[in-house]
């Protein structure tokens, strides 16, 4: 039976992502927000992992989801100088939209009265944009799974009871966003190379309590590594 990511539970989240989420008028002209669903499952498994309550996995799922699709939406914004009227409509509903996401994020959270979650992830997005700032300037692929992956990253550092839990989520996650930039790309020798990478982390963690939620990742993951 699963019981490390449980169906009722990643089903109950995107429902309240979309539930939150959706606003017809932004559909209308820049279509239906796309969850990023490998980010929403790997930011659930990861919290289960520092078994927390399930109400506070629920909250931080669905808050640090809305604020990675707040920087997606973000990305979408264009710099042309010479648009139509239409196009720079849509560009202002990016910025809003985008703003709206980010804004969510933190209802959701101080309506729990999770203040230290709240400047956690707000520094993680400052970390992001800095990192945004030096991708531009050197080269464009460079950084983004750390990009990706870091306001995960982020609540790893932020919740891990034990130091070489939090160590193996902050090693494993920058590295499995890269892989699944890869898988993008169709690039099926990188693909192979970093499953052995990601298959030794998997191996070199153990601890000694019940690990469901590992053979779980590994299940997600489509990878052999137990």
């Amino acid at each position: 039976m699963m019981t490390s990511i449980e169906v009722n539970g990643i089903y109950q989240v995107y429902s309240d992502i979309e539930k939150y989420g959706l606003s017809p008028f932004v559909e209308r002209w820049i279509g239906k927000p796309e969850i990023p669903s490998f980010f929403t499952h790997m930011c659930m498994m990861m919290l289960q992992s520092f078994q927390l309550d399930r109400d506070r996995i629920h909250t931080y799922t669905v808050a640090t989801t809305l604020l990675q699709m707040s920087l997606l939406t973000h990305e979408n914004v264009t710099n042309q100088e010479q648009q139509s009227d239409t196009d720079l409509k849509k560009r202002q509903l990016y910025v809003l939209a985008g703003d709206y996401y980010s804004a969510l994020f933190y209802r959701l959270l101080a309506l729990k009265n999770e203040n230290a979650g709240i400047k956690c992830l707000s520094q993680a997005v400052c970390e992001v944009n800095e990192l945004k700032v030096e991708r531009q300037l050197v080269d464009e692929e460079v950084n983004q799974h750390i990009i990706d992956s870091k306001l995960l990253t982020a609540l790893a550092d932020f919740f891990h009871v034990q130091e070489d839990l939090g160590a193996f989520w902050k090693s494993l996650l920058p590295l499995l966003f890269k892989r699944c930039h890869h898988i993008k790309k169709g690039d099926h020798d990188a693909i192979e190379n970093m499953k052995k990478e990601v298959t030794d982390i998997l191996h070199s963690f153990r601890v000694h309590e019940e690990m469901s939620w590992k053979t779980e990742l590994v299940r997600f993951l489509q990878i052999d590594a137990i």
